[in-house]
């Protein structure tokens, strides 16, 4: 049987064309497509529109929180905290403490805390109960007496709680008893104690001024 004679490239229809270059050049061109789509997200992503910077921190530790409420205050600390126009934002976080989480979401929880804690990524810590004891032992809350004299913290009419008041071995304040902060209540849905604590390494002063300001002056 006679072979069918090879048609030129330039004698094909332009659908012809087309079917021949996708049948021999397929995976150069997913390929190519793909690395054009990955250079396009980079430079959206790292110079066009680059995500927010976090810089600034609040933790919260319980057995639940209300997550709309959460929410709420990160939008609110942003309002509050961070300088229009810069490209910057609060992260508002949840931290659950509680025995039915199953393990890995436990590992994970706890992993997460680790990162932060070596990362310096803590700011302010609230805490629903008393899980801010394993914190208080690690001596990662900043003294509130200092903040006081620097005038970042004004604690209002709200208690604050030495070391000694909870059955550690420090004079010092090392918390605020917002307990009975409405807005607080409703974040960690009623619990019966929260308290406030600075984590050690919190910076820089004046975000922390402004977000200690908010949460216990404006927050209610």
């Amino acid at each position: 049987m006679a072979e069918k004679p090879h048609t030129k490239f330039s004698e094909l229809n332009n659908h012809q064309k087309a079917e021949h270059i996708w049948e021999y050049y397929k995976l150069h061109i997913i390929g190519g497509l793909f690395g054009l789509f990955f250079i396009f997200w980079m430079l959206n992503h790292y110079i066009f529109n680059p995500p927010p910077e976090i810089t600034f921190d609040v933790s919260l530790y319980g057995l639940y929180a209300n997550e709309e409420e959460k929410i709420a205050l990160e939008d609110q600390l942003d309002a509050y905290v961070i300088e229009e126009g810069v490209n910057e934002t609060t992260m508002v976080e949840f931290f659950a403490i509680r025995d039915d989480l199953d393990p890995a979401t436990q590992q994970a929880t706890v992993a997460k805390m680790v990162a932060k804690a070596s990362l310096g990524e803590f700011d302010i810590m609230i805490f629903g109960s008393d899980y801010y004891m394993s914190y208080m032992v690690e001596d990662v809350f900043q003294p509130l007496g200092p903040l006081m004299d620097k005038g970042i913290l004004d604690p209002g009419d709200y208690p604050l709680v030495k070391g000694s008041d909870v059955d550690y071995d420090s004079d010092e304040y090392l918390m605020v008893d917002v307990s009975n902060n409405p807005a607080m209540q409703r974040l960690f849905y009623e619990s019966e104690e929260i308290y406030l604590a600075v984590y050690f390494k919190a910076n820089p002063e004046d975000q922390l001024e402004k977000a200690l300001d908010y949460l216990l002056n404006e927050y209610k």
